[in-house]
């Protein structure tokens, strides 16, 4: 049995997803006026709202990355499963964000902070399932009987 189950035009957007969210991260954490890693000002520190851009991104390459695995499941099973692995990951950088906070104080921590940047977590992993079920030319939509059937 094969570790992988995926197709070369998934692999190129599993990829492409993958680099542009590092990208973002990379460009957003660096300073515009010192050039300097981490230092304010940089982008999350003058514009709070990029994180509606990086969270979207990262769990949307997460996603993407469990669903080039060969789960043993059915299809539809599968895409669940990479959906929840998705928000397993968004919720577990936020909970690396609450460590880091003391150490790095220019990451913003707080209860609305944290269930935006979940909403947006899922709004990638969606994205990701979505276009996944797109790419790899699947019709239909979930039974809730294939989900509860053992």
């Amino acid at each position: 049995m094969s570790l992988f189950e995926t197709n070369r035009t998934w692999i190129l957007a599993t990829v492409t997803v993958g680099l542009l969210a590092m990208l973002i991260h990379c460009a957003g954490q660096t300073s515009l006026f010192t050039h300097d890693y981490f230092s304010e000002p940089n982008l999350y520190h003058t514009w709070p709202r990029f994180d509606e851009l990086t969270h979207p991104l990262s769990s949307a390459a997460a996603t993407a990355l469990i669903l080039n695995l060969n789960l043993p499941l059915s299809f539809r099973k599968k895409w669940v499963v990479a959906l929840a692995a998705g928000m397993v990951f968004g919720l577990g950088w936020e909970v690396a964000e609450y460590v880091a906070a003391p150490f790095i104080g220019w990451i913003r921590i707080d209860p609305v902070d944290t269930l935006l940047d979940l909403h947006q977590d899922f709004y990638g992993s969606a994205l990701a399932v979505l276009f996944y079920i797109k790419v790899t030319d699947v019709k239909g939509i979930v039974d809730v009987e294939d989900l509860v059937r053992p």
